[in-house]
C-alpha cells in the first residue's frame, strides 16, 4: 500500500515550515522523509549542497509518486496541498555567514513551525600508551563549533522565525536538538562528544523553562546508537543500534507531545541510568587497561 501526505488527518496545515539541519545523511535524512510524510514543508540544511540536492530530488520523487497513487477525488488536493522542500547549504559553524544565513533563511520561510537540530560530528581523543600525550586538543574545539556553538547559531537564527509563528497561529512553535544517550555516563575517547552534546543539553533544559511563556517548546532527544557515518568509524560494541529510519520514526512519535526529553531505546537508557548508581562498576568496565608501573 503506497503511503500519502495528509495534511488535514496530520493537523498539518500546508503552510507549516520547518527547519531541519544536518539533513543530508543519517538521522537527518530520514527525518526530513517522515516529516514529509506528515505534510510539513522543509527547509533542508547541510553543508554539502550536492548531497542536499540529492535529497530534495529523492523526495520530490517520493512526494509525485505519493500523488500519483492518490485517488482520483484527492489528486488535485494533494498537489494542492503538497509540502515544498526547499535546501539551504551552509556551515552552521561559520559564525560569520550567519547574519547572510539568517537572510536567505527568511526569504524560504516567512516563519517555523518547529527547528530539528540534528547536525552533529563525533571525533575521538588519542593518548599515546606511553607519555599519555596527545595532539588532538584542538579537536575538541572543533566539535563543539558544530554540536553545540553551532546549535547556538541555528538558535539564533531561527528564534525570530518561531516566534512569528507563535504569532500568526496562536499555536506552539517547537525546538528539537539531538543530543545524546552518551552524556549519561562517560565514554572512553569520547571527551568532545559527550561534552558537546552534554552542553547542548544543557542549553535545551533551560531553553525549556524561558521561551515556555513565549509558547515556544523544547524538546532534547537523547538517541542510543544510529547506523550513520559517525558510528561507522566505531570500533566497538553498540547495542541496541538501529536503523537512521526506525530512530527517524521513534523521533517523530516521542517528540510528537513535545515533552522536554526524550531518549530512546529505552533498554539502553536504563542500562546506562543503572550504572549512574554504580560508577565504580562503569569505570572498571570501561576504562582501558592501566598501564604497568616500570
Amino acid at each position: 500500500m503506497s503511503q500519502q501526505i495528509d495534511n488535514h488527518n496530520s493537523g498539518v496545515e500546508a503552510d507549516q515550515r520547518i527547519w531541519l539541519t544536518g539533513a543530508s545523511s543519517g538521522i537527518g535524512a530520514a527525518l526530513a522523509e517522515q516529516l514529509m510524510l506528515q505534510g510539513y514543508s522543509l527547509v533542508l540544511t547541510a553543508r554539502n549542497e550536492e548531497k542536499l540536492q540529492d535529497l530534495k530530488e529523492a523526495l520530490e520523487k517520493k512526494k509525485a509518486q505519493m500523488a500519483y497513487h492518490s485517488s482520483a477525488n484527492t489528486r488535485a488536493n494533494a498537489r494542492a496541498q503538497a509540502p515544498r522542500i526547499d535546501i539551504l547549504a551552509m556551515d552552521i559553524s561559520d559564525d560569520s555567514a550567519v547574519a547572510e544565513k539568517r537572510r536567505l533563511l527568511a526569504e524560504l520561510a516567512p516563519d517555523l513551525a518547529a527547528i530539528y537540530m540534528c547536525a552533529g560530528v563525533c571525533e575521538y581523543l588519542n593518548f599515546d600508551s606511553q607519555s599519555c600525550a596527545t595532539d588532538d586538543w584542538p579537536m575538541v574545539k572543533r566539535v563543539h563549533s558544530v554540536n553545540f556553538l553551532g546549535s547556538v547559531n541555528c538558535i539564533e537564527m531561527a528564534l525570530p522565525l518561531l516566534k512569528g509563528f507563535v504569532a500568526r497561529t496562536q499555536t506552539q512553535a517547537h525546538i528539537v536538538g539531538l543530543s545524546s544517550l552518551a552524556l549519561l555516563m562517560p565514554f572512553t575517547r569520547a571527551e568532545a562528544y559527550g561534552s558537546s552534546k552534554a552542553a547542548l543539553h544543557y542549553l535545551l533544559l533551560s531553553l525549556a523553562m524561558d521561551l515556555k511563556p513565549h509558547q515556544i517548546a523544547v524538546t532534547s532527544v537523547l538517541p542510543g546508537f544510529v547506523e550513520t557515518p559517525m558510528t561507522d568509524q566505531n570500533n566497538f560494541s553498540m547495542p541496541f543500534i538501529m536503523s537512521p529510519s526506525e530512530a527517524a520514526k521513534r523521533i517523530c512519535r516521542g517528540v510528537a507531545n513535545r515533552p522536554r526529553v526524550f531518549a530512546f531505546p529505552k533498554r539502553l537508557y536504563l542500562l546506562l541510568k543503572f550504572f549512574s548508581f554504580f560508577p565504580g562498576l562503569w569505570f572498571k568496565k570501561m576504562s582501558p587497561q592501566q598501564e604497568a608501573v616500570k
